[in-house]
């Protein structure tokens, strides 16, 4: 029987009051609540009342009622490993442009999701996914109808939920290769096609000497693995780096110019990423979002300049940061602008949803 504010009825006998006393509902997962909250209210020297419950969980966890034993309390449990994920036997540390991105926002966020916290198929992912595999036929001078009906061959074996939705995205998915089609013919003027899909593989070595506290990572080779969207040669014949994106809004252009993503391509190209062009300075970066058409350029562009030397050194320290960061056994939550889109807050300790019962 809950607890009213006002006096309670029997049902079969209109006008029989019942004890209203009673502060929860009878059961044992609430009586187990009551006496768990008891013990841990007893502090350091627990009275009668607090021995008491003591005892009463000890008879319950005996008859293995669930959550009276101490081991099932949240908390409670110790860590499954203080290994970190990263010995130096392994060689060197090895990160994606993406994962120094990731890294350098919020270090705990990137662990959740390459531990599976990151749901691939939802579908803004898919429509992503499609886009960047087609837009690479765009690029091939494929007939503009050619492509639209794979898209839509495509389209008609996955499931997005509601038919509203699967059109609209559709749509969507339809509008991007156009808005892409467009910033390829214009950009030309500028730019030429060096490569696509282009493997980048570079080794940023060690400093030399015994490790320092003031330089984070500076004691660790980290190799930069990745895949550039579009590789391009500038006027000067510079390599460009540029990353196809086809989430709705671009970002600032003082946003693009710190962009870790496209400042670690640039590192790794000026450390001989690319086999065939070895050691060179680098063009600089270009974000092309799909989603969003413009008047001079076909699609929303922010670019990042060209690293200068000094610039360069500043982002492999950026660089050896994130490594060090990865390696764990401790992950930092570090509240940035992109907690409003983490969809891991329950997991967050940083976030009202993901802390612990017992924290203040």
């Amino acid at each position: 029987v809950n607890r009213s504010d006002g006096p309670a009825h029997d049902p079969g006998k209109e006008g029989t009051p019942l004890d209203t006393g009673v502060q929860r509902v009878l059961s044992l997962p609430s009586l187990v609540a009551t006496l768990r909250s008891v013990v841990v209210a007893g502090g350091a020297e627990p009275d009668e009342r607090t021995r008491a419950a003591v005892r009463l969980l000890a008879q319950l966890a005996d008859s293995d009622i669930p959550g009276a034993h101490p081991r099932d309390w949240f908390g409670l449990a110790p860590s499954s490993t203080d290994h970190p994920l990263w010995t130096p036997e392994k060689g060197p540390v090895v990160l994606s442009p993406s994962n120094v991105d990731a890294l350098s926002k919020c270090s705990l966020r990137w662990l959740l999701e390459r531990s599976g916290g990151r749901d691939g198929d939802a579908a803004p992912a898919v429509t992503g996914s499609l886009v960047h595999t087609l837009v690479q036929a765009v690029a091939g001078d494929l007939d503009p109808d050619e492509v639209t009906a794979a898209l839509r061959g495509i389209w008609d074996r996955i499931d997005t939920g509601a038919a509203w939705f699967s059109a609209r995205e559709l749509e969507r998915a339809e509008s991007m290769l156009v808005h892409f089609r467009d910033w390829l013919r214009i950009s030309r003027a500028d730019l030429t096609e060096a490569g696509v899909e282009l493997p980048v593989d570079a080794t940023v070595p060690a400093d030399p000497g015994p490790p320092d506290p003031d330089r984070p990572g500076s004691d660790l080779d980290v190799r930069l693995r990745g895949r550039v969207d579009r590789l391009e040669t500038d006027s000067a014949g510079r390599p460009v780096v540029v990353d196809v994106k086809t989430t709705k809004s671009a970002i600032t252009k003082a946003d693009a110019e710190g962009h870790a993503q496209m400042a670690a391509y640039q590192v790794a190209i000026a450390n001989g990423g690319v086999a065939a062009l070895g050691r060179t300075e680098p063009g600089g970066a270009r974000l092309v979002y799909v989603s969003s058409p413009h008047r001079s350029t076909g699609a929303a562009e922010r670019t990042q300049p060209p690293l200068s030397p000094e610039l360069l050194d500043e982002w492999i320290g950026v660089v050896r940061r994130a490594a060090r960061a990865s390696v764990g056994p401790e992950y930092a939550a570090t509240p940035n602008p992109g907690c409003v889109h983490c969809r891991l807050t329950t997991s967050c300790p940083a976030q009202i949803q993901g802390k612990a019962v017992t924290d203040d």
